[in-house]
């Protein structure tokens, strides 16, 4: 630790006690100490008062208060060491350094000095009228190293006991003066008092010189928004047809605006409306599609059967080739025709392909095809029931095709109506020819 800090007057012997101990006065330049390198210094007091009538500089009671505070304040920001001046001196130099050095000190300090019984009674009457200034004192006592003794917490008890110990003419002398310092409070107080006054009778002349200026320049404002008001209502009766024209042009536009909307809306409800069928009409079409290609794959079934039924036949027409050679020119025409089935066959197929996007010529063409199939079906079980020997039911195999009365009845497209002739006389073509073979 090398600096000392006291915002208050210190005794010279105290000052002189801590310039021994190796401690010099906090620079001037610097501000209030700051970090634990400096030593905070107070004392009671009368002791404060004592010092600055020996180095006869001015000093009041609001400074005295105002010191205590700036000493607790730095206190409590950065924890620096607190110790009473009295308590300092009775360890004198080498306890100042023990202290600092963490030793302790030599000795007990003992109780604090007793006090003139004149001061006593100035610092009595100085304590009633400044209450605060006991509290930071003892406030100071509270938190300051006290160096093996007591905190001096009896203070005011003590100033009473050193008026109490004074002979009359003291206690006579003391009243005087706490008389004399009351009566020089109260001119100071009446001093402060006319000042103040002179300060407001000087603020209120200024106060109403502003006010006529204030006036003046209200009234001028006045007469500027009259002008203005003026203005703006000859402006209104100019602007006003034109106002009243964006007014109407303002109404047109949101009924048309209205309209607008309403048609949107209504357009937009038609349009949900095409996307609803649109969906319905491609789900029925994608289920038309699917049986159009079942059925597509049943004839692909059909004509391998066909083709199976033909191998099968195929050893029997070799052993009857002889008996048959007078008939080889209508077999040539059944292969002939039948070949010309499997074409057509394929041709329908194309047809069915190319025109399944249409829903009622679709329709119509499953319809023949799912009839045709069944009669197809039915022919094929026949002949395979049949055995050909020359005592079989011959009318077992006739072949069964639409009639002209259901083909008026289901009423079908020209295109299904050539197909289903065709179909049936290639049917036909064929019936007669296996009876020929079986027959022979």
């Amino acid at each position: 630790m090398r600096f000392w800090f006291s915002p208050l007057p210190l005794h010279g012997a105290l000052i002189s006690e801590l310039s021994a101990a190796g401690l010099e006065p906090w620079p001037n330049d610097q501000g209030s100490p700051h970090g634990d390198i400096c030593l905070l210094l107070y004392d009671s007091p009368e002791r404060h008062i004592a010092a600055a009538t020996e180095a006869k500089v001015v000093f009041s009671s609001a400074a005295l208060a105002e010191g205590y505070s700036k000493l607790l304040g730095c206190r409590e920001a950065s924890g620096q060491p607190l110790l009473a001046g009295w308590r300092l001196e009775r360890v004198g130099c080498m306890g100042i350094q023990q202290w600092m050095t963490g030793n302790g000190t030599s000795g007990l300090v003992g109780d604090a000095e007793p006090i003139n019984p004149l001061m006593a009674s100035v610092i009595l009457s100085l304590l009633e009228t400044k209450p605060q200034l006991l509290e930071s004192y003892n406030d100071l006592e509270l938190q300051a190293e006290l160096l093996g003794s007591e905190a001096d917490l009896t203070y005011r008890q003590r100033l009473h006991q050193a008026i109490g110990q004074a002979d009359p003419l003291q206690q006579l002398l003391a009243t005087l003066h706490t008389l004399k310092g009351e009566l020089q409070e109260a001119r100071g107080e009446t001093e402060h008092t006319r000042l103040e006054l002179h300060k407001a009778e000087e603020k209120q002349k200024q106060t109403a010189i502003d006010n006529d200026r204030k006036q003046q320049l209200l009234d001028t404002r006045t007469d500027e928004l009259k002008n203005l008001q003026m203005d703006i209502h000859a402006l209104q009766q100019e602007l006003q047809p034109k106002v009243n024209s964006l007014e109407q042009q303002l109404q047109n536009r949101n009924r048309e605006l209205k309209d607008a909307r309403e048609e949107v809306e209504l357009t937009q409800l038609q349009l949900h409306q095409v996307q609803a069928e649109l969906k319905h009409l491609l789900l029925v079409d994608g289920q038309k599609q699917h049986l159009l290609d079942t059925r597509t794959k049943e004839l692909l079934s059909l004509e391998e059967n066909i083709q199976a039924l033909q191998q099968e036949l195929q050893p029997k027409l070799d052993n009857l080739e002889q008996q048959l050679e007078n008939r080889n020119r209508e077999l040539k025409e059944a292969r002939s025709n039948a070949e010309l089935n499997l074409l057509q066959l394929h041709q329908v197929q194309e047809e069915l392909e190319r025109y399944f996007l249409q829903t009622r010529a679709g329709s119509q063409l499953v319809e023949a095809q799912t009839q045709q199939l069944s009669r197809a079906k039915l022919l094929m079980a026949k002949l395979s029931m049949n055995d050909f020997s020359p005592h079989c039911n011959m009318a077992a195999v006739a072949v069964e095709v639409l009639s002209g009365a259901e083909v008026a009845r289901q009423q079908p497209s020209l295109q299904v109506q050539a197909l289903l002739n065709t179909y049936a006389g290639s049917l036909e073509r064929a019936s007669k020819l296996l009876t020929r073979a079986m027959r022979h």
